[in-house]
């Protein structure tokens, strides 16, 4: 094998690996703060590559030449100081967001050498960007009209581009699993339902949060009995907007979000919606 499609095999093992840190560090940063979380990386990684090092060049591999004090800033700031704010921004936010912004870096270095030293991109770099970019899409939504959520808005404008068989709404700070989704589309099919709501795991920090959660969710339980919700006789309809998956033709028919507009609730009225006109 040449030493390019060495190269690229190695860089493509180093991408993958990195993106699948995202939903590690998100666990992470729940019990950690991004302080500790890079401190206890790169101390542990630096011994670690010190003493490879060591073996691998001997003692002269350690000599500065008077540039130590440059070594240590330009490392502290391009390394440590920007996985800092990777993980503070991961803190607030979902992996998948992290992961997908941490994903434009590439794209942003060819553009500022390209604008700096005049180095233009070749055929490959652009097309290996264009790659990257595949299954993204950013969506600016409709202009808010009066009488309509934020949220509402913008799901609409969203669900209005989807084109596939099932729609998946969800929470920017909720964390999916792998294969999570064809789980659920398998049991809306062997159910013969339209809509699909999960109440997932809930992660929470501190006292206050534990205390107060539990609280939270039996009173929903008992406002919405689950055994109720699932049943079509039952007029008691409720879903939860960290997963709400419903099928494509029947939201349509409905109407989508434009019928739930206004609603601080939308989740709920629109099971309720699709409950009382039989559709799940």
């Amino acid at each position: 094998m040449s030493p390019f499609r060495l190269g690229l095999l190695a860089a493509l093992a180093a991408t993958a690996s990195w993106g699948a840190m995202f939903p590690v560090m998100k666990h992470l940063v729940v019990v950690l703060d991004p302080y500790w979380l890079t401190s206890i990386r790169y101390i542990g990684a630096g011994a670690i590559f010190a003493i490879i090092l060591l073996i691998a060049e001997g003692p002269r591999a350690f000599i500065l030449d008077r540039r130590g004090w440059l070594l240590w800033a330009v490392g502290t700031a391009g390394i440590v100081v920007f996985n800092l704010f990777v993980l503070s921004g991961l803190e607030r936010s979902s992996a998948q967001h992290g992961a997908l912004v941490v994903a434009t870096g590439p794209a942003l270095v060819t553009l500022i050498l390209w604008l700096r030293g005049g180095n233009a991109p070749t055929r490959l770099t652009l097309a290996m960007l264009a790659l990257a970019f595949v299954g993204v899409t950013v969506l600016d939504p409709a202009p808010l009209e009066s009488g309509w959520t934020g949220k509402a808005n913008a799901v609409w404008t969203a669900a209005k581009k989807a084109r596939r068989e099932w729609l998946l709404f969800t929470d920017a700070d909720t964390i999916h699993q792998a294969g999570d989704l064809q789980r659920a589309i398998h049991e809306a099919e062997h159910a013969h339902v339209v809509m699909l709501s999960y109440s997932p795991k809930q992660l929470v920090t501190g006292f206050w949060q534990s205390a107060l959660m539990p609280l939270i969710f039996a009173e929903l339980a008992l406002a919405y009995p689950p055994q109720k919700v699932s049943d079509a006789g039952s007029r008691i309809a409720a879903a939860n907007g960290q997963f709400l998956m419903v099928q494509r033709a029947a939201y349509f028919q409905l109407g989508g979000h434009a019928t739930v507009a206004g609603s601080l609730l939308e989740d709920v009225d629109l099971a309720f919606l699709l409950k009382r006109r039989k559709y799940a």
